[in-house]
């Protein structure tokens, strides 16, 4: 399976809820801020190894406009 097929069924509805009822967390790293939206409930933006921000999309556009 290709990387990208492998995100897209990572990111069906059942494979994500069977996730988060566990308790568990999944970390997408990438550059692509459309694809992180549209995977994740929250995000971090990060810079040299660091977290800078943690918080919605709407939260992280408030604090980085």
């Amino acid at each position: 399976m290709s990387y990208p097929a492998f995100i897209a069924e990572m990111a069906q509805p059942p494979y994500r809820d069977k996730l988060a009822d566990a308790g568990k967390c999944v970390l997408f790293s990438t550059h692509m801020l459309a694809q992180a939206e549209d995977l994740c409930d929250r995000l971090a933006v990060m810079a040299h190894g660091r977290i800078l921000a943690v918080g919605t999309r709407h939260e992280l556009y408030d604090q980085w406009p």
